[in-house]
């Protein structure tokens, strides 16, 4: 199960598993102070590494935390446990891989001792093959510390923009803006980065949050490591979002994506829902439904070429087709491009 969970990790981060391992056993009430300087004594000799995440698993009563190394890990300098609050907090890794060479190219910058909080999904420490550790972020900022001082290198394609922090605290730092400004830049970038893998985009969201937001993430992922970004979004929506009824059926329709394998008809049947939720709590007026149902069809769904050129033109044109009429679009523009050349 701990090696599951430490593989299902490390894919939803995009981290090499066989340079990371897991802290089991983390007592809740373990201050930040205390974690670090319990992680930096067991793990400085292995050099320069990252906690990347933290999560209170209820089935264990206990946290436990995601360690990234920048380089290759030797697993006869890796502790089997390292001395903590409550007891000795298992190890988990892989085995030594058969090609050593995939763990040498680092994916962030050797930098001596780092410390910091972790993610993940405890499991039996003593399963064959493996040993089991355990991290904690604080309930503050310490994630996007750790993010500064460790960044992974970002895509080409993403090198010109970067996701803001939102730690979800109930009272944040002075610099970290309010949940629904932080999620409106979220939203644009990740439509900026639509042609990016699943994976990298979740990774980035991920590396944005800390505190409270991040715990919800990291739990959400673990039990389902494949959620799409725009899933992730929608879940911080209803944790985070305004009480107001009307923000929250605002957020909840502009967050709503296209999912990988979800049809464009199906997708605007779910996506109908929401806006006359949204239409209903007066977060649109009626006069404007159109035109937002088809800004959100253009912009967080895949419509064929056809499609976006016919609602582009007919955005243009202040008249949008309806719910019934954006419908009859997807059917015709599908049942065109089908037909043989």
């Amino acid at each position: 199960m701990a090696l599951a969970m430490l593989r299902d990790w490390c894919r939803w981060m995009g981290v090499n598993a066989h340079r990371s391992l897991l802290i089991l056993g983390i007592p809740d009430d373990c201050g930040e102070e205390e974690f670090q300087k319990a992680v930096h004594a067991a793990l400085w000799p292995l050099g320069g590494y990252r906690v990347l995440g933290k999560v209170f698993r209820k089935e264990l009563g206990s946290r436990v935390a995601l360690v990234e190394f920048a380089q290759y890990l030797n697993r006869s300098l890796i502790p089997q446990q390292i001395p903590g609050k409550g007891g000795p907090w298992p190890v988990v890794f892989l085995p030594q891989a058969p090609d050593s060479e995939s763990q040498d190219r680092p994916d962030f910058p050797a930098e001596p001792q780092r410390q910091a909080g972790a993610a993940g999904e405890a499991g039996a420490a003593s399963e064959e093959g493996a040993v089991g550790v355990s991290g904690v972020i604080d309930e503050g900022g310490s994630w996007t510390q750790q993010r500064n001082q460790a960044q992974q290198p970002v895509p080409e394609n993403m090198a010109y923009g970067e996701l803001r922090t939102f730690s979800g605290l109930e009272e944040p730092d002075q610099e970290e803006e309010s949940f629904e400004s932080w999620l409106d830049h979220a939203n644009d970038m990740l439509y900026t980065w639509r042609h990016v893998s699943e994976r990298e985009r979740r990774r980035q969201l991920v590396e944005s949050l800390g505190g409270p937001a991040l715990d919800l993430l990291c739990g959400l992922l673990a039990e389902n490591p494949d959620m799409p970004a725009q899933d992730c979004l929608a879940a911080l929506v209803q944790a985070f979002g305004d009480k107001d009824t009307r923000v929250t059926a605002r957020l909840k329709f502009l967050t709503c994506a296209q999912r990988p394998r979800e049809t464009l008809f199906a997708y605007v049947m779910r996506l109908e829902g929401l806006l006359q939720s949204a239409v209903e709590k007066g977060a649109f007026h009626p006069v404007i439904a159109d035109q937002v149902r088809a800004r959100q069809v253009l912009m967080r769904a895949r419509p064929n070429e056809m499609l976006q050129n016919k609602l582009r033109r007919m955005r243009l044109e202040r008249r949008p087709p309806g719910f019934v009429g954006m419908l009859r679009l997807i059917r015709e523009t599908e049942a065109w491009e089908a037909r043989p050349a």
